[in-house]
């Protein structure tokens, strides 16, 4: 009986038709209830201060600041409805409500976001078309795996300038995943984020030259360029030059002293599971 007034009383005032001690007394008994741990009553103060209403308000901001209502927090629905309201405006707040929506495995929902967040054009944000390439290079129980939109959405983050993104492309073209294989073009696209400090580029490149024989020289210097960054690679790097002859060893060695790549710091990775900023 005495959740049944409550309930009434507090549809009372969401409606705003109780004023006065009426309105008093109903927001103070919202509260000993949600000082008890009853969250629905935080659900009513909280549609109840939307309407403007004073006491409501009051009290509802007595259990935030004594903490009574933390546990009746919800951030990511409450994130959610702010960035529902914006969605068009501001591709952030697409990308930072398709990350909540990933994590409530609703995976069909966050591609739709993300393509907000992509847009159609070069004026998209990079890191929502590496989040879905991989979203879709991945596929999920509600969503499809699509290796064509994957490679898409790599192509484009990489064009805007995404390093990780432009290293993913080349291995598409490399392995003609998605879409036609193009050998030359991912080699140069290898060669442009080695030369900006990315690792696994460099190991890329050797891979690719180290069983040509008129390449030799340049699968040793990607090779020597990637140990300065894992040292752990130097064992490899020796027994590679020590199949090559002197004046090789010396050539490569020169080689990878000219690009000066102890100077230059290593490109990480960045990641894509995080809420940006506009």
């Amino acid at each position: 009986m005495r959740l049944m007034l409550c309930l009434s009383l507090a549809s009372c005032i969401v409606a705003a038709g109780c004023s006065g001690p009426s309105e008093r007394s109903i927001a103070a008994d919202l509260y000993t209830r949600l000082q008890s741990g009853d969250c629905s009553a935080y659900v009513q103060l909280a549609e109840a201060a939307q309407k403007g209403l004073k006491y409501a308000n009051t009290y509802l901001g007595l259990s935030l600041q004594t903490g009574h209502a933390t546990k009746c927090l919800q951030p990511a629905p409450l994130a959610l409805q702010a960035y529902n309201k914006v969605l068009k405006e501001v591709p952030e707040a697409a990308f930072n409500a398709a990350l909540l929506e990933l994590l409530a495995k609703r995976h069909q929902r966050a591609a739709e976001l993300l393509e907000l967040a992509a847009g159609k054009d070069k004026s998209g944000m990079p890191v929502a078309m590496v989040r879905l390439a991989l979203l879709y290079e991945s596929g999920a129980p509600d969503l499809l795996r699509n290796d064509s939109l994957a490679a898409q959405y790599f192509e484009r983050a990489s064009a805007a300038g995404d390093l990780y993104a432009r290293f993913r492309f080349a291995q598409v073209l490399l392995a003609g995943k998605g879409r036609s294989a193009d050998p030359p073009l991912a080699v140069e696209l290898l060669e442009s984020c080695a030369l900006k400090g990315l690792p696994d580029a460099m190991l890329a490149l050797h891979d690719l030259r180290k069983a040509d024989p008129a390449a030799k020289e340049e699968a040793a210097r990607w090779l020597g360029m990637y140990s300065v960054y894992r040292p752990a690679a130097a064992g490899r790097y020796n027994s590679f030059l020590a199949t090559m002859t002197p004046r090789e060893q010396k050539a490569v060695r020169d080689s990878v002293a000219k690009h000066n790549v102890s100077k230059q710091p290593e490109w990480k990775v960045p990641d894509y599971s995080s809420p940006v900023t506009p």
